[in-house]
């Protein structure tokens, strides 16, 4: 059995030839530096809006929580009431 060895030439030599046959693409920098930009506007913008939606969802959990309370103590006059007006 023999092995083919590929040396260090040869691979070169298919890369330069790959590079010719496929052109490779050089894009716009003033392109890529827009598109990143975006990308980094979107993860600021991101951030925020998770921390907006944890102050939304603090401030929900607080008004329910008054909500429930104040049910509570309505719900408890009412029943100390009926209890003072049947003794």
């Amino acid at each position: 059995m023999t092995e083919d060895t590929i040396t260090n030439q040869d691979l070169l030599d298919l890369e330069r030839s790959l590079r010719l046959k496929l052109h490779p693409v050089q894009p716009d920098q003033n392109f890529v530096s827009g598109l990143r930009k975006q990308l980094e506007q979107v993860s600021d913008q991101d951030a925020e809006h998770r921390l907006a939606m944890s102050f939304l969802t603090i401030a929900l959990g607080l008004v329910a929580g008054l909500v429930i309370f104040l049910l509570g103590q309505i719900l408890f006059r009412s029943k100390k009431k009926e209890c003072s007006q049947t003794h």
